[in-house]
């Protein structure tokens, strides 16, 4: 199955995640945003859910339920990372770290601080 989501993944240029722990059919529209050539690696025992990718993409249990993660294109998010609500990974990056601050903009350390969000 998951040769199939990466399949899936790789067939679509930017779309939403929702990482709400909610079943499917009760899931929010997602808040989480990954752009194109964005790498993810999940351990085998990771929660992965597939639904419409307008409405709520995937669930992918690595990160907890958090909001407003915005993720760069031609990043890459190693298992077992988890990243606070309203976080910011910038193009290019590489993350092997977890960060429990919220509101930053995060590169396995802390780049910026005080991100807030418009909707």
């Amino acid at each position: 199955m998951l040769s199939k989501i990466i399949l899936y993944l790789s067939k679509i240029r930017s779309y939403a995640f929702c990482f709400k722990h909610l079943p499917y059919r009760q899931a929010k529209l997602c808040p989480i945003l990954l752009h194109w050539r964005t790498k993810v690696y999940v351990s085998k025992d990771a929660e992965i859910v597939i639904a419409h990718p307008r409405k709520c993409g995937i669930r992918i249990g690595i990160w907890g339920d958090d909001d407003h993660v915005w993720i760069g294109a031609h990043s890459t998010i190693l298992k077992g990372v988890e990243l606070a609500n309203n976080t910011i990974i910038p193009y290019g990056s590489v993350i092997h770290k977890s960060n429990q601050e919220e509101n930053v903009v995060f590169l396995n350390r802390v780049l910026k601080t005080d991100i807030h969000w418009e909707d």
